[in-house]
């Protein structure tokens, strides 16, 4: 069942966190910051956690604290390195919607600066167009609505997103304070759940509900 979330995907420097927080406040919603719940989680920065574990093990961590994760009428940003994840993008489509926020390639790179300090998960030997290439495959496969960020400030994708997805601006009163009382129960540091993850059973859906605005 759905939990009224909005998931936002898409390549490190493609705006998540600015346009999630902006979100939150225009629908009414609470702000999850994936990489910030990890970092919580473990006590670690993103950058520690690759050089200690590697891209495969934090991509593990990764998918299972997403997984775990326990939200409510939540706008939720993860790190662009969530889709590599089966267990965690089964468990956000199963929260609500999944919106990939689209940027070229040019424009990541522009924005992009060094990838080890914003702690980038990248093979080693890989270039920043072919982790592009490969991450994209992923971000329409999973994403319900995909919004072209090309020539948008943050207002305009807000609107484009509030568009797309028919609301208004959110809930009032008490059922705003109700849902926001669900909004998150973590799971457990290093990876360790707490609570029930949930198996989508929508986690094969195709791409032929994406919508592109």
């Amino acid at each position: 069942m759905s939990k009224g979330c909005i998931t936002l995907i898409g390549m490190p420097a493609s705006g998540k966190s600015t346009v999630g927080v902006v979100l939150a406040k225009k629908t009414g919603r609470r702000f999850l910051d994936g990489d910030l719940i990890i970092q919580e989680q473990t006590g670690k920065l993103l950058k520690e956690l690759i050089a200690e574990h590697g891209d495969d093990g934090f991509r593990a961590l990764e998918n299972e604290i997403h997984a775990g994760l326990q939200a409510e009428y939540a706008v939720i940003a993860p790190g662009g390195s969530v889709v590599y994840g089966e267990d965690a993008m089964a468990h956000l489509r199963a929260l609500g919607t999944v919106i990939y926020l689209k940027l070229p390639y040019p424009a990541i790179r522009r924005r992009l600066g060094n990838l080890e300090a914003r702690g980038v998960s990248i093979k080693k030997g890989q270039s920043l167009k072919q982790l592009y290439d490969e991450r994209v495959k992923l971000y329409e496969k999973y994403a319900d609505i995909t919004i072209d960020e090309t020539g948008l400030g943050t207002r305009k994708v807000v609107e484009a997103i509030v568009e797309a997805l028919g609301e208004g601006g959110g809930r009032n009163g008490q059922d705003r304070l109700e849902a926001r009382k669900h909004a998150l129960s973590g799971s457990g540091s290093h990876g360790k759940l707490q609570g029930q993850r949930r198996k989508s059973e929508h986690h094969h859906r195709g791409m032929g509900r994406n919508r592109v605005l």
